[in-house]
């Protein structure tokens, strides 16, 4: 007698039930790195704040002290020798807000909007020689600083500090008078 013996078939997998969705245990190891990663950007959130707030004050401070340059570059030197009308403007010290428009002292109101304060150096007696001119040039040259300071609510800045840090940044630049003396 010979038996009938399944052996001789081809074996065919038998489907196994389909999962429809993540287990617990999946689930909860997602939502653990899920969280840690969003921890640890939380954390860097207020340096990237810190960063944004900085450079956006060098960018508004670097402006002024661009206006105060072109407002030099082209103003009234006044007559030769002593070219006396720029030097009106060495020692002045403006206000500015916080987008680093200029804030006209005639209210004490406006103080409490100041941002920055400026402080404009002119040393009128130094004469900057101009490499390949000729040795009289330098009457026509004149280095400015800018001294640029956050100060907001009209603080105190002491513009002749020495010590670092610095409480202000500074910013220099050569002006040339612009045109011709008047011919005598």
């Amino acid at each position: 007698m010979y038996m009938h013996c399944n052996l001789m078939k081809p074996l065919i997998p038998t489907p196994r039930p389909r999962s429809h969705g993540f287990s617990l245990v999946e689930v909860t190891v997602a939502m653990g790195i899920v969280a840690t990663v969003l921890v640890a950007l939380l954390a860097l959130l207020p340096y990237g704040m810190d960063s944004i707030r900085e450079a956006k004050s060098t960018q508004v401070q670097a402006r002024i002290a661009n206006e105060i340059m072109s407002e030099l570059q082209v103003a009234d030197w006044g007559s030769e020798p002593a070219y006396k009308k720029i030097a009106d403007y060495d020692g002045v010290v403006r206000r500015y807000d916080s987008e680093g428009t200029l804030l006209e002292d005639k209210a004490d109101s406006n103080k409490a909007d100041t941002i920055y304060k400026v402080m404009i150096e002119i040393p009128v007696q130094e004469r900057v020689r101009l490499r390949g001119m000729p040795t009289d040039s330098g009457r026509y040259v004149r280095r400015v600083v800018v001294k640029v300071a956050f100060a907001p609510g009209d603080k105190q800045v002491d513009f002749d500090a020495d010590k670092f840090p610095l409480p202000y940044r500074s910013f220099s630049s050569q002006i040339v008078k612009l045109g011709r003396d008047k011919i005598r």
